[in-house]
């Protein structure tokens, strides 16, 4: 006979814990800081784009006293359009399903984090896809381009490269084609990780810090404005199967030339257009019924296009780190 009748399991049945639970989730995102957002009345439109050529190329003539004078002008292209993509995803709360959930199930809580997290994610994807790469066909291929390995020393190799001057030289490139400061670098969490440990910073740095390099850091110490790091990963086997889990930035940096906000005469490396009459805001929630099939439907949706508006306000440095 056991000593100890009856046991911790005999007079304890396991239930659901409400304290606790866990879930998944990125923990920053960065595609709606990058891009100036224009909120637009029409789903599509033009972009009026005047000639940079004509705007920097010095035509002014000596005038001779009696005489006309010198006469010229600028040309206009209005053929670069954009179109706000509508994205959309719901999920299905059926009646039964939400009466009968127990805690830390709360339905509409977890199905509301759940789809902020997918259209995030979504947006992130579009972004990274179409313009933090070189791939043919996309945005990012119009980039200036510079890569690694070829055109500069890989930042992982220690004692050879010299990542403060790469990016300073790069960034300068930007102005030495459009006018125009680069402001803003990209780099992915892998690329920014190897820069922490660069003894070329580290050593910059040592005197004037005690702390660990931050993103503005970096950013005075090269001379520019804005920092920031792409640290998303996603998924991309099918449901089902094992996780496959991918970094969404990769090994790449770009730098860009973005104004503050966005306005007339104001030139860009990209805008993020939001159609306006749908949402003010990148995306929107909206709680629908359906009595046949007794269900709630939790819905989000997103119509947005991240368009680039100058390949020359760019620069992608591609394979920054091997």
């Amino acid at each position: 006979m056991a000593i100890a009748q009856p046991g911790a399991r005999d007079v304890h049945i396991d239930k659901l814990l409400t304290n606790i639970s866990v879930g998944y989730k990125n923990e920053a995102y960065i595609a709606d800081q990058i891009y100036p957002i224009v909120m637009s009345d029409k789903q599509s439109d033009l972009i009026a784009t005047y000639d940079k050529g004509d705007w920097l190329r010095a035509v002014a003539q000596p005038h001779q006293p009696g005489t006309a004078g010198a006469r010229s002008g600028y040309r206009v292209d209005t053929s670069k359009t954009y179109f706000c993509a509508g994205w959309k995803l719901g999920k299905l709360l059926p009646d039964d399903v939400v009466a009968n959930a127990d805690a830390p199930f709360e339905m509409f809580r977890d199905a509301s984090a759940w789809l902020n997290e997918q259209i995030r994610l979504r947006w992130e994807l579009e972004f990274a896809t179409n313009h933090f790469g070189d791939t043919a066909g996309t945005p990012g291929a119009n980039w200036q381009l510079q890569t690694g390995a070829t055109d500069f020393t890989q930042w992982g190799n220690f004692a050879g490269s010299n990542p403060i001057a790469d990016l300073r030289l790069f960034g300068d490139q930007v102005r030495q084609q459009t006018g125009a400061a680069l402001n803003t670098w990209i780099f992915s969490k892998k690329v920014w990780d190897v820069l922490m440990d660069h003894p070329l910073i580290v050593d910059r740095l040592k005197y004037t810090s005690k702390e660990s390099l931050t993103p503005d850091m970096l950013a005075r110490l090269v001379g520019y404005g804005k920092t920031l790091i792409g640290s998303a990963i996603n998924v991309t086997s099918i449901e089902g199967a094992a996780d496959v889990v991918g970094e969404v930035y990769g090994n790449h940096a770009l730098g860009m030339a973005i104004p503050q906000s966005p306005g007339l005469f104001t030139p860009a490396a990209g805008y993020t257009f939001i159609w306006r009459p749908i949402t003010n805001t990148p995306f929107f929630f909206r709680r629908l019924r359906n009595e046949e099939l007794e269900t709630h439907i939790l819905e989000v949706k997103s119509f947005f296009d991240l368009r680039q508006i100058d390949g020359d306000f760019g620069i992608l440095l591609k394979d920054a780190i091997a």
